[in-house]
């Protein structure tokens, strides 16, 4: 290929025009005339795609010129797509954040769970889902949905919390409690632990469990003074 290299590249669009790069070794130009889409998507997928094309030049300068434009196509394919995706997502998460505004969850439910379908480990999907079925008292939907998570994040204490709520809710004051135990068991060492499930008591209006399990951290953590001021 020696020292100096022009790689053309042409990305498929809906109106069957084509957009076309040209790379002069650390030169990047776009011929807008061509481009249907916005620039940015382009500038997202190519801005690391460049990197990799001088390293392939560099690297493996016998590779055959078609093997070299099937690597460039695929990695620009797929960096497309992702800013495509990552733009809808955004959208969809608007609109029902705005639904959500309005008190309209029949419209916003779906929303949040098509969002958290395809990123289960986001926890804004996951708290507005949660906000969703609490709303509309789908509680089984919402205990179905703590369950599903916990099996990701089994340590997690704020999640015990937050499903012994769920069950407070759902008038099941002993599941509740034994919720939240099983949750300090966890990490019985951490003050931060008894705090967060008692405020989940309070939250639920079960004024003696939270008080029991205040007294219990002290008792666990051998400072009497301890949540004098919860």
């Amino acid at each position: 290929m020696g020292g100096f290299v022009s790689i053309s590249l042409f990305c498929r669009v809906e109106t069957d025009k084509f957009v076309k790069i040209e790379k002069f070794d650390s030169v990047k130009r776009i011929d807008s005339r061509y481009s249907t889409i916005p620039f940015f998507l382009y500038y997202t997928a190519f801005g690391t795609i460049f990197p990799i094309i001088w390293f392939i030049e560099r690297t493996y300068t016998q590779m055959n010129t078609l093997h070299l434009y099937i690597i460039i196509i695929a990695f620009a394919t797929i960096g497309v797509r992702t800013s495509v995706c990552a733009q809808e997502n955004d959208i969809k998460l608007k609109l029902a954040q705005n639904y959500e505004r309005i008190g309209d969850w029949e419209k916003a439910i779906p929303l949040y769970e098509e969002l958290l379908a395809k990123e289960e480990t986001n926890l804004v999907f996951f708290d507005a889902l949660r906000r969703g079925y609490m709303q509309v008292k789908r509680f089984h939907d919402a205990i179905l949905l703590l369950q599903k998570r916990m099996q990701k994040y089994a340590n997690d204490v704020g999640l015990y919390a937050q499903l012994g709520s769920i069950y407070a809710k759902a008038s099941n004051e002993s599941l509740a409690v034994a919720t939240w135990e099983q949750g300090i068991a966890l990490q019985p060492n951490e003050q931060n632990t008894y705090r967060t499930v008692a405020n989940a008591a309070l939250d639920s209006r079960l004024w003696d469990a939270s008080i029991k399990i205040f007294l219990t951290g002290r008792n666990a953590l051998h400072t009497q003074t301890l949540f004098a001021y919860a």
